[in-house]
């Protein structure tokens, strides 16, 4: 078996049938499709069952709700294939997404593969015209993509090798709906070889809701990348043996979760400023970047808040 695609499903009905039609049709032999029900309450499951009689490729696992995590958990436990993909049901890919992928793997061992994306507004797509081609170790890559300021750690961009996944022993965290931050960047720094494509394979779909509910799901967002932070900091101080890296996964991870205080309203400033206190995650982003990424990160958190960070 050479790739697995593992889809989290809860409460997906809709958009789980384009995502599914995106790419059924291109499933080859050696492929198979893991579809891990999070316990969903419309009609998933139903959905699920009839992909299932018409696709043997597609193998499904119900669970109980512990979030999308857990369920990646689970897919990657079950996966048999040499190569990992993690999608999810609010996206969808390319008409050509395996057999761009397999052609790429096809003489290659390598533990990531990146591949472009494509953002889906309600009236356009837009292509992320990120034209960075590295064929060398994490590090590298990581460093580069880092100071290019290019997003790398959505969960949906790569090809894993499920071997160097299973290395790692990093398990996801139930319970998130911020799963990817801080890991996918693990994954990366820690790879021995990566490769990347132009061609621009996973269709986004940026969703808008209400400012009410964009409002309550960024700090949800934020409470999640603290917790990764207390999962992720121990880990990196422990096994990223190389100094720059470390240096440059450190001022990543502190800083992502900087960069998100400037939306918090009042009322809710005190009390997360008072967790990022405690844990001295300022402290750790300036120690760990350089003077020009700190002073634009004051700039960027505005200087109110930076006075009581530091305070």
């Amino acid at each position: 078996m050479k790739l697995s695609i593992i889809i989290p499903v809860y409460n997906n009905a809709d958009s789980l049938v384009r995502m599914l039609e995106s790419f059924i049709h291109q499933v080859k032999e050696n492929c198979e499709i893991i579809l891990v029900d999070d316990d969903s309450s419309d009609g998933s499951k139903s959905l699920i069952s009839n992909y299932m009689k018409l696709y043997p490729v597609i193998i499904a696992y119900g669970k109980k709700h512990k979030g999308i995590g857990s369920a990646l958990n689970v897919g990657l436990e079950k996966a048999r294939g040499e190569y990992v993909v993690f999608l999810t049901p609010e996206n969808y890919v390319s008409s050509e997404f395996i057999s761009v992928i397999l052609n790429r793997l096809k003489d290659s061992s390598v533990d990531l593969l990146k591949y472009q994306r494509q953002y889906v507004y309600r009236d356009r797509v837009r292509y992320v015209d990120d034209h960075v081609e590295f064929k060398h170790d994490g590090v590298d890559a990581f460093i580069n993509l880092k100071a290019l300021g290019i997003s790398f750690e959505l969960l949906g961009l790569y090809v894993y090798r499920r071997a160097y996944l299973k290395s790692l022993q990093l398990p996801f965290l139930d319970d998130t709906h911020c799963e990817n931050f801080g890991i996918v960047g693990y994954y990366l720094v820690q790879a021995k070889q990566v490769d990347s494509l132009h061609e621009g394979l996973y269709f986004y779909v940026v969703d808008q809701k209400s400012k009410k509910e964009d409002y309550a799901r960024k700090k949800r967002e934020l409470q999640d990348m603290i917790a990764h932070f207390d999962y992720l900091y121990p880990i990196a101080n422990k096994n990223i043996e190389n100094h720059l890296a470390l240096e440059a996964y450190l001022s990543y991870l502190t800083g992502g979760i900087l960069k998100k205080l400037s939306f918090l309203k009042k009322n809710d400033k005190k009390e997360i400023i008072e967790e990022l206190k405690k844990r001295k995650i300022l402290k750790i982003f300036r120690k760990n970047s350089s003077f020009k990424e700190y002073r634009k990160m004051v700039f960027h958190i505005y200087f109110d808040i930076y006075l009581k960070l530091v305070r």
